[in-house]
């Protein structure tokens, strides 16, 4: 006989009634917490202070953020090979809106960096191994 997969909600067992009790407590705790935060915070952004106080965090990061991407760019993009990929990249997050378009992207940057580079690599290691002097 064949089991049969029941969802935990629907479940009679023992266990699953102890599953289903931590989860509702769990649930409900949750809620109060998220309740009780949401008011503190709906109240706090009423304030102009706090308004400005978000806004000078969130260009701060911003500033971080584009801080940290210039420098990965300037040592990323050595030579042509790597500019054409970043133009490609840049390309289809511009042209396409797709839920898995960043997953492919990473993967055909893996392959493409497999393919233009991975012969290079190669010849380079073969080039250090026949240089060894003792």
């Amino acid at each position: 006989m064949m089991a049969r997969i029941v969802p935990i909600t629907q479940c009679n067992h023992v266990n699953c009634a102890r599953e289903k009790a931590i989860m509702a407590r769990t649930s409900e705790t949750i809620d109060a917490a998220t309740l009780i935060i949401h008011g503190v915070i709906d109240r706090l952004f009423k304030f102009q202070t706090v308004l400005n106080f978000v806004d000078g965090i969130t260009t701060a990061v911003v500033g971080l953020l584009a801080v940290t991407a210039f420098s990965l760019l300037f040592q990323a993009v050595v030579d042509h090979y790597s500019t054409a990929l970043l133009l490609m990249t840049l390309a289809a997050c511009y042209y396409f809106n797709h839920k898995l378009l960043v997953p492919m992207i990473i993967i055909t940057a893996v392959i493409a960096g497999l393919v233009g580079y991975g012969p290079a690599i190669v010849v380079v290691s073969a080039l250090n191994r026949t240089n060894t002097t003792f």
